[in-house]
């Protein structure tokens, strides 16, 4: 056989790419409402609610298998207009979670997002736990006291967004 033929051999994946490419993978199957192994927080999707949706009942097993992706379940449902799940999930009141349900509440006349958004609004203090530019979720140290401010990457944003779109949703 000529070696010359023979493909050099190929560098070991990193770990944490490998990683990364799995959490792109799991995005459509949980939107065909499958629950995926996600053993890594690396392997955990931040935007669970673009570009499409799973069912009311995926998202809840995925909270309770996943408890570390509630908050991401609960922007699901402020999109959704999932009030029952939402207010299951027993999350403190965010504000990125109010500006994607009071969005979804006027572009879809969901009257489930604007109940949401009328629940988080009617607390005496909201909080950042969700932050869209680092795609994080700080339960450990939410901020208080925070303000709807026009921050958030809405969904509908991302639809009209210039192809970074799904990058950022992964």
């Amino acid at each position: 056989m000529d070696e010359s033929l023979v493909p050099p051999p190929r560098d070991p994946i990193d770990p944490k790419e490998l990683r990364l490419v799995r959490r792109q993978n799991v995005l459509p199957i949980i939107k065909h409402n499958t629950i995926p192994r996600m053993d890594h927080k690396d392997q955990m999707p931040y935007c669970i609610w673009y570009p499409g949706f799973a069912t009311e009942d995926t998202y809840r097993a995925l909270a309770r298998q996943n408890p570390v992706l509630r908050y991401n379940v609960g922007r699901a449902c402020a999109v959704g207009g999932c009030l029952d799940l939402y207010l299951e999930l027993d999350l403190l009141p965010d504000v990125t979670i109010a500006e994607e349900a009071r969005e979804a509440g006027k572009i879809n006349n969901s009257e489930g997002s604007t109940a949401i958004f009328n629940h988080i609004m009617s607390q005496p203090v909201r909080y950042r736990v969700m932050n869209d530019y680092d795609r994080t979720i700080n339960i450990e140290d939410p901020e208080p006291g925070a303000y709807l401010n026009g921050d958030t990457a809405l969904r509908r944003r991302l639809a009209e967004g210039d192809g970074d779109s799904l990058v950022w949703a992964n």
